[in-house]
């Protein structure tokens, strides 16, 4: 087997694990499939990859699960919590045993390949829930039963219409890459489907979110786009939906919501420490018993304390930057960049980052850097969105 065919088996599969992560949703059975496409490739790595496992990956590897290691140990020694929860709350770091994986897939030129695929996959998921969406809120409903009875997507009726919530639509941006090369009629027919996807999911920090990465993808001379984007929503839901009664539910909600969070931020200023309560931890936040916190930040801040955040965010979030302003001229990193910072930010209000799937971009970003080759990188790759 020659080296192309074992690096696109790689693409392959990795494509296939982010595709079954993705319709997951859509069709819970294969849940178990997408793990066992982790299982297959670092057995793959173990026996074909050897030359590629220098120091640099082993020694970065070891240092990821020795920290998560510790800070279980931690957890256990100062509160004896459950181990069962500390490992569930570390299964999203269990994707960087695959980091020799993304470098070879690097290092034999396939980073272009792998985005296209993904991107590809993120194109259909969000033309699946678009018109799952319309037909629930428009339509004649033909796909309510299915949806509301063997899906794992959070449907219910809002005033009017159907919120059509799908855990993926943090890598929205991840569907820019593939329309790059498209015309311009179907890039704004994307957009508008993009801004309907993510407008019938009703969360408040993804509308931020699609904001901000418009704002950045979109050209100026273009950015009326959004504002009619924002009339048409406008036009299309005033027959539906009772703007008054949602307006309270809104604020309702939005009161409830920020002070959760903000009771969040008023525990941890009075909490935190230098090495952090440790993973498996239960929080107890005005009688409010969970093992989990809606913004992940503050959740890591009090895991790890401010030593091991500091450690933590080192590789999370400066290398990331670094490597993201490093290569600012190359559309493949700009792409993993806009999916995982969206990621990251959206993590502050829900804790969107624990999906293992959202590290593989950071990997992806790390695997860049240390397989970095000026022959490889030929200046600014010209893209447009629109």
């Amino acid at each position: 087997m020659n080296k192309i065919n074992i690096s696109f088996i790689f693409v392959i599969l990795l494509s296939i694990y982010f595709t079954l992560s993705s319709f997951n949703s859509l069709i819970p059975s294969i849940g178990l499939y997408y793990y066992s496409i982790i299982l297959i490739v670092f057995f793959m790595q173990l026996i074909i990859l050897k030359k590629v496992l220098d120091i640099k990956i082993l020694m970065l590897i070891f240092g990821v699960f020795s920290f998560q290691l510790l800070y279980i140990m931690l957890g256990i020694v100062l509160s004896g919590e459950n181990i069962d929860i500390a490992i569930n709350n570390s299964k999203y770091l269990l994707i960087f045993i695959l980091l020799p994986t993304f470098v070879y897939i690097i290092k034999e030129n396939k980073l272009e390949l792998l985005l296209k695929y993904l991107s590809l996959s993120m194109l259909i998921k969000i033309f699946v829930i678009f018109f799952i969406a319309i037909d629930l809120s428009f339509g004649n409903k033909v796909l309510e039963g299915y949806i509301l009875n063997n899906t794992d997507l959070l449907v219910h009726p809002y005033f009017g219409v159907y919120r059509v919530f799908d855990s993926f639509v943090i890598f929205f941006p991840l569907a820019f890459y593939i329309i790059n090369k498209f015309n311009i009629t179907f890039k704004i027919i994307f957009h508008f489907i993009v801004f309907c996807y993510v407008l019938f999911s009703f969360a408040t920090g993804m509308y931020l979110m699609y904001l901000l990465i418009s704002l950045i993808v979109i050209p100026r001379k273009y950015i009326y786009l959004i504002f009619f984007l924002g009339i048409t929503s406008y036009l299309l839901f005033q027959n539906y939906m009772d703007f008054e009664i949602l307006n309270r539910l809104y604020e309702s909600k939005m009161s409830d919501s920020v002070g959760v969070k903000a009771n969040q931020v008023y525990w941890i200023m009075e909490n935190i420490s230098f090495f952090g309560q440790g993973l498996g931890y239960i929080f107890n936040i005005n009688g409010r018993i969970d093992t989990m916190l809606e913004n992940l930040h503050i959740y890591w801040l009090a895991t790890y304390g401010i030593i091991g955040i500091t450690i933590f965010y080192s590789v999370t979030l400066i290398m990331p930057i670094y490597i993201s302003v490093k290569f600012k001229n190359l559309l493949v990193i700009k792409i993993i960049s806009m999916v995982y910072f969206s990621a990251l930010l959206s993590s502050i209000v829900n804790p969107y980052a624990l999906s293992g799937v959202v590290f593989m971009f950071l990997i992806l970003l790390i695997a860049y850097l240390m397989n970095y080759n000026k022959n490889y990188i030929k200046g600014t790759v010209q893209c447009s969105f629109l």
